[in-house]
């Protein structure tokens, strides 16, 4: 409207945490110290963010031998929302318990967070966590929120990695004169395998344990 693009530091997220969200989320926990723990979001919607749940059920696992694990996301939309998955003794599910004002306030509280391209990843922009994005269909450049370092420098990468393979977007035909008849979409994954986007299990529980580790 303007004919011009923000400045990036007018792109920072700003959203607060009320005290009832705080009071809400400390309630559902029951003593559970999110403040040490790893927020995972496994989260579902287009087939291009649906990853297999045995590979987040493994991601699961394997980081909860290090960190206690929270889980966060609904199920309650169909087709969207987050994995039904076990969760390690250790660890502590909040899937459906909360509003997005407990929401907001977990992600904040969490040092890190691991998620597919999803709300948590914009959340996030608002605070100082650690994020470990799974993008598959979109850029991480255009789903990485900005946020300032230390030094007062913008960035989306500040604190922020993105894990993965390929994108689904790059096997859309991107010319601007063509016609697209509803064929080709970042949406659908295609024929090929998992394998071929996601990173592997072990360079995700990798990545965690060693910015967990450097929070210690």
């Amino acid at each position: 409207m303007l004919h011009r693009t923000l400045p990036l530091r007018d792109k920072i997220i700003g959203l607060p945490v009320d005290n009832s969200d705080e009071e809400e989320l400390d309630a559902t926990l029951g003593g559970f110290d999110l403040s040490k723990s790893i927020l995972i979001h496994p989260g579902r919607h287009w087939e291009s963010k649906t990853f297999p749940r045995k590979w987040w059920q493994e991601i699961i696992n394997k980081v909860s031998e290090k960190a206690p694990v929270c889980l966060i996301g609904t199920d309650s939309h169909e087709n969207r929302g987050a994995f039904q998955l076990d969760v390690p003794s250790n660890s502590f599910n909040l899937i459906d318990r909360t509003s997005i004002g407990g929401l907001i306030s977990a992600v904040a509280r969490a040092p890190v967070l691991v998620s597919n391209d999803s709300a948590p990843i914009h959340i996030a922009g608002a605070f100082d966590n650690w994020v470990v994005l799974i993008p598959t269909c979109k850029h991480p450049d255009h789903v990485l929120p900005y946020r300032i370092s230390e030094n007062g420098m913008v960035s989306n990468y500040h604190k922020a990695f993105a894990l993965y393979k390929k994108l689904t977007f790059d096997n859309c035909d991107q010319r601007p004169t063509t016609w697209i008849d509803g064929g080709s979409s970042a949406e659908s994954k295609g024929e090929g395998s998992w394998e071929e986007y996601l990173p592997t299990v072990q360079e995700v529980c990798d990545k965690i344990t060693t910015i967990y580790g450097g929070l210690l």
